[in-house]
């Protein structure tokens, strides 16, 4: 499977365990870490097909990743379980879902395996893979539904509250300014505003016009925006 499928279905498990944003990414990279010997790809197709699931596609690699969540976690050994979790789970859906061979006790041993020995390859690649896939953005829009987040979250946090506000406040509420269906909402008064109300800012923040003027385009400290409210 791809490496979009190894990081939602660790994003998943990371949700399902109920941790918190930094434990959710913690999860997602210890899940998808595996496929870093993909970058094969930069010294050619011959090299890709040499490395890809063989460097990085075994036990050693679940362990060393543990390890590491270990130094950087010390204090939480639940999140070091699951990290480890989802370094067996990209294992385990590389076995149902592709075709590749999977050299688990490299370096002790050269044997690997790999399901098409025992099913049709077009079985695993189309059949399993695509079951795979659907039944992931299933999970995911439930997660959307249910908590207003995605798994973008991993990449960044203010990007997802973007994203999600966009998708969800129309259904729900209306430009402030003119009425209009609502796409976003003001980073600093959380008024909701249409795309033609809104003011881009800094760092994935929009602003509504009044706020943008308030403060030049630049956040303010919350006690200085109290202060100029508070005399006002």
């Amino acid at each position: 499977m791809n490496s979009g499928i190894h990081l939602g279905y660790a994003w998943l498990l990371g949700d399902a365990a109920g941790f918190d944003l930094s434990g959710r990414r913690a999860v997602a990279i210890a899940g998808v870490a595996a496929d870093l010997d993909g970058i094969a790809i930069v010294l050619g197709r011959d090299a890709f097909d040499k490395y890809h699931h063989v460097v990085f596609h075994n036990l050693i690699f679940v362990a060393a990743i543990t390890l590491s969540v270990f130094i950087l976690f010390p204090k939480r050994p639940r999140l070091v379980l699951f990290c480890a979790l989802a370094g067996l789970l990209h294992l385990g859906l590389d076995f149902v879902g592709s075709h590749w061979d999977l050299p688990l006790l490299r370096p002790f041993s050269s044997g690997s395996v790999n399901l098409t020995d025992y099913v049709p390859a077009w079985f695993v690649i189309y059949l399993l893979q695509g079951i795979g896939t659907v039944l992931m953005f299933v999970l995911m829009f439930r997660i959307f539904l249910k908590k207003g987040r995605s798994f973008f979250e991993v990449f960044t946090s203010k990007g997802d509250r973007l994203i999600m506000n966009f998708l969800t406040l129309p259904w729900r509420h209306r430009c402030r300014e003119c009425g209009k269906r609502a796409f976003y909402r003001c980073g600093d008064c959380g008024a909701c505003l249409c795309s033609h109300h809104r003011k881009a800012a800094r760092g994935w923040r929009l602003l509504c016009e009044r706020c943008l003027a308030k403060d030049g385009g630049l956040r303010q400290p919350a006690k200085e925006r109290l202060t100029d409210e508070e005399t006002s």
